[in-house]
């Protein structure tokens, strides 16, 4: 599907953070259905490619939320003025476990720069859509992996909503991984996890300033794995409340996010195995750390500290027992007990 823009002048991104945990922007309504944005995009030319893996993806599209055109393979879509498209469509799930790819987002005109905004169910739940849905209509997984993946241009997602409270495995694997986004969904309000659900979410994405809210307290084997890979303009972390953890959950999670200075608060008392390791391996400027650890052991925090700053502040359980080293606390920091 190509979606083509035209006669819009003007652009501008949207940014409005009320504080620093607080929702950026004007909440959307649960019941309007994803959308491109192109109000603030200026030039002509602008498009979106979705390319399908197979012709049996279910998708629509309109222009006013009331009258919706099936798409129909390799026929574009004249969007011509219009501010915003939206879309739907009936799918079990959108991306696979294997690899390929049933759908992916591309925005391809080189001075294209848009938002993506509404409900994602729209995607799954079609016509039968309400703005209701927090669960996914099976359990297979993968349901949005790689969605956005190397989307040059999608700028804002700040007005996405990802409203599953109880998600399957995989399901938003690689979704924006080495795209342009600045501004991140808002919430990622899941409080039941699964395995590698939000692994390389984020990976890659160079221009990211902001972080979504994650709520959840227990997770799974490599949830948050590799999430904030390399995303090196991250001037902070989400809040991690989690207190009950799982094997490699937390694997690489800011690896490289070079302009960290300050660590989220790890509150959870017992670790497990391979929980922290490389989680900031190669933060150069992060220099502050709270964890409240009470068994910290080599196999739980493997090279999780190489790269960070040279002198920094440790704080610590007091009478809880660490070593010094990479896997511990660097040298050359100030210990702190709490």
């Amino acid at each position: 599907m190509k979606i083509v823009v035209n006669n819009k002048e003007g652009y501008k991104i949207y940014r409005n953070y009320f504080g620093r945990w607080g929702l950026r922007g004007v909440p959307v309504p649960a019941n309007e259905p994803m959308y491109f944005d192109f109000s603030n995009v200026e030039s002509t030319g602008r498009e979106v490619n979705i390319t399908p893996k197979d012709n049996n993806i279910n998708f629509e599209y309109s222009f006013d939320r009331v009258n919706w055109t099936s798409w129909v393979s390799g026929n574009n879509i004249v969007v011509d003025g219009h501010d915003k498209v939206w879309l739907r469509g009936s799918n079990n799930a959108l991306g696979q476990s294997d690899g390929d790819l049933m759908t992916k987002f591309n925005l391809v005109a080189s001075s294209v720069n848009v938002a993506v905004g509404g409900n994602i169910m729209s995607l799954l739940y079609g016509s039968s859509f309400t703005g209701n849905e927090t669960t996914f209509p099976t359990t297979g997984g993968y349901e949005f992996r790689s969605l956005f993946q190397d989307c040059e241009k999608l700028r804002d997602a700040s007005k996405l909503i990802l409203p599953a409270l109880t998600i399957n495995n995989g399901c938003y694997l690689y979704m924006f991984m080495r795209s342009s986004l600045v501004i991140s969904p808002t919430i990622l309000p899941a409080t039941t996890l699964a395995d590698y659900c939000y692994q390389n979410m984020f990976a890659y994405c160079t221009s990211l300033t902001t972080v979504p809210i994650l709520p959840a307290t227990t997770l799974t084997p490599s949830c948050y794995a590799y999430m904030f890979y390399n995303c090196t303009t991250l001037p902070q972390a989400p809040i991690l409340p989690a207190t009950t953890l799982a094997g490699l959950c937390y694997n690489s999670m800011f690896f490289n996010c070079t302009t960290l200075t300050q660590a989220p608060i790890l509150p959870a008392t017992t670790l497990t195995a391979d929980c922290y390791d490389y989680m900031f391996y190669g933060c150069t400027n992060l220099n502050y750390i709270k964890c409240l650890a009470t068994n910290p052991s080599y196999g739980d925090s493997t090279s999780w500290l190489v790269g960070v700053a040279s002198t920094g502040t440790f704080v610590k359980k007091a009478g809880v027992s660490w070593q010094t080293g990479n896997w511990a606390i660097p040298s050359g920091w100030t210990v702190v007990e709490e």
